[in-house]
């Protein structure tokens, strides 16, 4: 019989699932969880008319509705309606997207928390069913990709930012304004007006959390509004959100590119990152020679603005190549596994000719300061709670080179005693 592992079974049982809500929708999904013995809270019928979410849909209507009339005005939310393309039937739901934790005005009005945490989910799940729905010949991995671009704050937040949601946050922080005024600034002049340069949170300057919230919080109102009218959310959504991300629009993030470009060419790639002021910097290495660095508020930023870096290093690179005719032939997965680690691959086997385990290796010298930090690695044989081999490789500025350096001294060191044995 043929033994599959848990993750495989797992696949299949979720494949199964995500059939089931293919062919016949919510309920199909549930009934098909329960015949499987996965726990449904919700009890079999229409989702809507089920107590939980009854209970989700009226706990709204506690707000006076002539406080809710006299804040809803002053927070301009008809102007956001008119925005939105959207006529709330509960006004309270609206402001309540609208309000800030900050915000102390209103004993009445909850703050956003609740529905952003909500629409968080839904947005992701409006938006995984639109690529679903709309690109059937592509594969999970790409979908995956199209699913980052698409959903993540930086994007949501010029979103929020090109329709004007913040111009009806209710809040009481000064520190919030400042830094959302700010960004506004920022945001203002980038260069890609379509929101492309936000796809993956690319942008150097990153957005506020509080601006990709307001766009989940009100997505979450609509569909408590339109009684989990998920249809409904995504007529709203899928206008607001253009240009939405196609596979021929996708911009691959720049980290994966980066890495999927030197594996072809068999590089190792190393980061090394430090704080400088206010500020990060992040050099990137490819095979011990520094290419590229660059700076950003956090490291994953200051990473992502190197990256691009790097990128346009090695496409100057591989066109002066072209040019000279000798470009590099493209290497299978095989091809370049292979050349990344025989080394420590022959080392590996050749220990598990003598009965030993594998080696490990130890960092023993760690010299200069960040970014320019140099490295040397001891590879060493530990077999019964004793070293029976061991040999130190050269101080090198890569992490992956110093170790290959130690495995190849000892395997150079294990075979010329085994030649001097045979000699014996």
């Amino acid at each position: 019989p043929q033994v599959l592992g848990r993750k495989l079974l797992a696949d299949m049982v979720e494949a199964l699932i995500g059939v089931h809500h293919v062919e016949g929708g919510p309920a199909a999904a549930e009934d098909f969880m329960r015949y499987m013995g996965i726990p449904v809270d919700l009890p079999p019928g229409n989702i809507t008319e089920s107590p939980p979410y009854q209970g989700l849909l009226d706990v709204r209507a506690r707000a006076p509705p002539e406080a809710t009339a006299v804040e809803a005005r002053r927070a301009g939310l008809e102007n956001l309606e008119e925005t939105i393309g959207y006529r709330f039937k509960r006004m309270s739901l609206l402001l309540e997207a609208m309000t800030h934790p900050s915000y102390m005005e209103s004993s009445h009005v909850a703050c956003y928390q609740r529905l952003e945490f909500l629409g968080d989910a839904l947005i992701d799940w409006i938006i995984t069913r639109h690529f679903f729905d709309e690109h059937k010949d592509i594969s999970p991995g790409v979908l995956t990709y199209l699913r980052q671009a698409a959903v993540n704050n930086e994007r949501f937040a010029r979103l929020c930012l090109r329709f004007g949601f913040q111009h009806h946050l209710r809040h009481g922080s000064s520190d919030l304004l400042r830094h959302v005024t700010e960004f506004a600034r920022v945001a203002a002049a980038e260069r890609d007006p379509d929101l492309g340069s936000a796809a993956f949170g690319i942008a150097i300057v990153h957005a506020p959390k509080v601006l990709g919230d307001l766009v989940e919080s009100v997505a979450a109102a609509v569909l408590l509004d339109s009684e989990l009218d998920h249809d409904q959310v995504w007529k709203v959504f899928r206008r607001l959100m253009q240009p939405i991300v196609t596979p021929e629009t996708l911009r691959v993030h720049p980290v994966r590119e980066l890495q999927e470009r030197a594996q072809r060419r068999s590089l190792d790639i190393d980061y090394a990152s430090a704080k400088v002021g206010t500020m990060f910097r992040v050099d990137i290495s490819l095979d011990g020679e520094r290419v590229a660095s660059g700076t950003g508020m956090r490291v994953d930023a200051a990473r992502k603005v190197a990256a691009k870096e790097a990128l346009d290093y090695l496409q100057s690179v591989e066109e002066a190549e072209v040019r000279e005719g000798r470009a590099l032939p493209d290497l299978s997965p095989e091809e370049r596994k292979r050349r990344r680690g025989a080394i420590r691959l022959k080392l590996r086997e050749e220990c598990i000719k003598r009965g030993w385990p594998r080696p490990r290796y130890f960092e023993v010298v760690k010299e200069g300061a960040a970014p320019s930090f140099r490295y040397g690695y001891e590879a060493r044989v530990i077999f019964e709670e004793q070293t029976v081999a061991c040999a130190a490789g050269e101080v090198l500025p890569s992490l992956k080179r110093a170790k290959q350096s130690a495995a190849l001294l000892l395997l150079q060191k294990l075979r010329e005693e085994s030649v001097a044995v045979q000699n014996v």
